[in-house]
């Protein structure tokens, strides 16, 4: 690329090897993190309340009746709940139902307010 000037007027001319007469535009907005107005030494805000975890019983409850209203309410789905530890035996219908249950028993002690457990999935398939 060639730039001319004189009397005042800019002329650019394009060489072959470059196909944009004008550098191409940012095809991404820039990101700026933090809220607008403030210092950067500003505090934030503090997060949120924890929510208070429930107990065993509680989070077994939401699980049977998410597993009977849900997706798998075909599935024969049992629950045993054992220091933090969630326990699926059963059966189930079609491989992806096996999936599907991990993902809404953990979503369940998610929302409960569990934070360090973990889902043991012992289901069947049956065709």
């Amino acid at each position: 690329m060639v730039l001319c000037a004189g009397a005042g007027i800019v002329a650019q001319s394009v060489s072959a090897s470059a196909p944009h007469a004008t550098p191409p535009a940012a095809h991404h907005r820039k990101i700026v993190h933090g809220a607008k107005g403030k210092s950067k030494g500003a505090a934030s805000p503090a997060p949120a309340a924890a929510v208070a975890p429930k107990s065993a019983a509680e989070v077994q409850t939401a699980l049977l009746a998410e597993f009977k209203t849900g997706k798998l309410a075909a599935d024969t789905i049992h629950v045993a709940m054992q220091d933090k530890v969630i326990t699926l035996t059963g059966t189930v219908h079609r491989a992806e139902s096996k999936g599907v249950a991990i993902r809404e028993a953990r979503q369940v002690a998610k929302q409960s307010g569990w934070t360090d457990f973990h889902v043991n999935n012992r289901l069947d398939v049956q065709p």
